[in-house]
């Protein structure tokens, strides 16, 4: 089944939409979190990331437990490797259970950016 995570970043304080930021959308897991699928934003600030149900199910999974990691686009790169951190995390408020499509608002704050 064809899922998606979509949604728009912007700057808390401004509300201006972000472009070029890296969004990495994972499914959270016991052990290891897999990667669902990624996407840059556009000049509107917003993106989509399209994932198929195999991407995530495991022997008890039925639905994702969805967080998002945002990248600067100059990091964008190396996102993977462990020593880059994101500017930004939903992990402290995981979608659980998500549906097949979910729709994200991402405010980051200005020093956030860098």
């Amino acid at each position: 089944m064809n899922m998606r995570v979509m949604g728009i970043v912007k700057e808390k304080e401004s509300g201006k939409p972000l472009s070029g930021l890296l969004v990495c959308a994972y499914d959270k897991d016991l052990i290891y979190s897999d990667l669902l699928g990624k996407a840059k934003t556009g000049s509107d600030g917003k993106f989509i990331i399209e994932y198929d149900s195999k991407d995530f199910q495991e022997l008890l999974d039925k639905n994702p437990d969805i967080y998002l990691d945002i990248y600067r686009e100059a990091d964008a790169n190396i996102a993977h490797q462990k020593k880059v951190k994101p500017i930004f995390t939903t992990k402290k408020s995981i979608r659980y259970s998500a549906s097949s499509s979910e729709k994200f608002y991402i405010e980051i704050p200005r020093k956030r950016l860098g």
